[in-house]
């Protein structure tokens, strides 16, 4: 499960920041960490349209 749990996107909110702030990070795996949350940014972003743009089509409203 812990490796699973390492692809989630939640780690990005604090604790990379901080792991990057405390430079606990080498080079190699700063990029690799930034480039994964660039990847998780893209994917939810894609998600994100989709599911308004659903949602648009979808709504409808009565009244003045």
């Amino acid at each position: 499960y812990a490796d699973a749990i390492q692809l989630l996107p939640f780690k990005y909110l604090a604790f990379v920041p901080a792991a990057i702030l405390l430079e606990k990070y080498s080079h190699q795996q700063l990029w690799l960490e930034l480039g994964n949350g660039i990847l998780w940014i893209i994917a939810l972003w894609g998600i994100n349209r989709l599911a308004l743009a659903k949602g648009v089509r979808r709504y409808s409203a009565f009244g003045g």
